[in-house]
């Protein structure tokens, strides 16, 4: 047995700790060298500073959307009409001409209606006509597209709903107009194969009563995609009540009024946008002397009334308003300062993004559209329960329970109120192929028709509201 002496061993353990420092210290560097590595090649990816300063999409959110869209498909595409491949590569402008063009000239809606239905190719269009001109100063990239007036798509085989199925919300512009749960209110009859899409101030409490009473329906919300209209619901009719946007908006105006009035209990956390809407007017029985002053209420219907409160309450609800143009006034305030993309009730939200997908921008499927315009609600409804051999309820007080004459008189609003809120609305007139009112007519207001990368047609605002100086 040989015996190692203390001296030895403590030299191996020094030549043992060496080489462990050794080692230690080159994995060390390594680990250096490739964090100072990857740190150059993560620079290489970040955005400049500067473009920062305009307001951008995440990538990660915008590969997000990417996905979603692709998953989630425009619902019923046996009416899309969709451009080959082959097409697009055929008739794609160059690349200077697609990066700096716009559309000068109006398109009559009978060519826009052709080309929705396939008589005219949008390319070959857009490549044989004069409506591409290059502008003066370069812009940013954009898709050609044709310019034309709302309403004026006169084809005769395009009704609302096939031109509705054509339009697109830009989910990062219009996000805040989809309805915050993402579920579609909705009533359902099973037993007639219909369902209801609801659109606030558009009938909605008329229709939800009528078909609830007459047709036997139910109310109950779609999926977040609307997918079940193509599944549980592919052989129910889809339909939707829609109203003119400028008297819809004098009504969604009234609605939030007094949803969020000082004399209404809140939530201690909610803030009202715009209290100066309220100055002076602290209790319901002020906002309604404003209305209706009880002194010029003739005093026999006074006596007579006073007798039953409610019924007085209820009558003075039904006069038309006797306001001195108070009111009027702090609606052009509200809408001056309304942002519009921002609205903080869903009776503010806009008729098609209300009904539209919040993943793909499209709306969900609506196989008919009726109009609430010129007191038509009542009449279309009595239409409708005929072909299923029903008739309305005999009392119509239920279902006219919440209508009432404006509070506030429209005559005094100015044409550059209703101007704003035309533009405000321009997604619902394009999409809902709507005439502009006479006030509205000649503002340079004008709807888009264009492709996205799939080649389906989009039409949306030539300029959205964001847009406008």
């Amino acid at each position: 047995m040989i015996a190692i002496s203390p001296p030895c061993i403590a030299q191996q353990r020094q030549r043992r700790s060496r080489r462990a420092l050794s080692i230690c210290i080159y994995f060390s560097i390594i680990a250096f060298i490739y964090h100072i590595m990857m740190m150059l090649y993560l620079a290489r990816d970040l955005p400049d500073p500067i473009s920062n300063l305009s307001p951008q999409l995440p990538t990660k959110k915008k590969q997000q959307r990417q996905q979603q869209s692709s998953l989630l498909s425009y619902e019923h595409h046996s009416i899309s009409r969709k451009l080959t491949d082959q097409q697009i590569i055929e008739h794609r402008p160059s690349t200077a001409t697609s990066l700096h063009t716009h559309t000068s000239v109006i398109t009559d809606g009978e060519t826009i209606g052709a080309i929705l239905q396939g008589d005219i190719n949008f390319r070959e269009y857009l490549a044989n006509s004069s409506t591409i001109t290059p502008p003066t100063t370069p812009t940013k990239a954009t898709t050609p597209r044709l310019r034309f007036m709302p309403g004026q798509i006169t084809n005769t085989n395009l009704t609302k709903a096939n031109i509705l199925h054509y339009c697109y919300s830009n989910p990062d512009i219009y996000a805040r107009h989809f309805p915050e749960s993402y579920r579609q209110v909705s009533t359902i009859s099973d037993k007639y194969k219909l369902v209801y899409l609801h659109l606030p101030k558009a009938g909605s409490s008329t229709s939800r009563y009528l078909l609830e009473h007459s047709l036997d329906g139910h109310n109950a919300p779609l999926n977040p995609a609307g997918n079940d209209l193509n599944t549980r619901y592919v052989n129910y009719t889809v339909f939707t009540f829609v109203r003119e946007p400028l008297q819809r908006f004098y009504s969604q105006y009234d609605e939030v009024f007094l949803r969020y009035a000082p004399w209404v209990k809140r939530k201690r956390y909610f803030k009202h946008p715009y209290p100066f809407i309220y100055t002076n007017i602290t209790t319901l029985a002020e906002y309604r002397n404003i209305y209706c002053p009880l002194e010029l209420i003739p005093s026999y219907i006074r006596e007579e009334k006073m007798n039953n409160t409610r019924a007085f309450i209820l009558w003075r609800t039904k006069q038309q308003t006797k306001e001195n143009g108070t009111l009027a006034l702090r609606f052009e305030q509200f809408v001056e300062k309304y942002n519009s993309l921002s609205p903080w009730d869903i009776h503010l939200h806009l008729q098609v993004p209300h009904i539209s997908n919040k993943y793909t921008g499209r709306p969900r499927r609506v196989d008919e559209i009726y109009s609430t315009d010129a007191n038509k609600t009542i009449i279309n409804w009595e239409k409708m329960v005929k072909k299923y051999g029903r008739s309305l309820p005999e009392s119509n007080e239920s279902f006219n329970a919440r209508s009432a004459p404006r509070r506030y008189k429209t005559s005094l609003v100015s044409n550059e109120t209703k101007q704003k809120i035309c533009r405000i609305s321009a997604i619902d007139y394009c999409c809902l192929n709507i005439a502009l009112p006479t006030e509205c007519s000649d503002i340079g207001i004008h709807c888009s028709l264009g492709v996205n990368k799939l080649g389906e047609f989009q039409i949306q605002p030539w300029q959205h509201p964001h847009e406008i100086d």
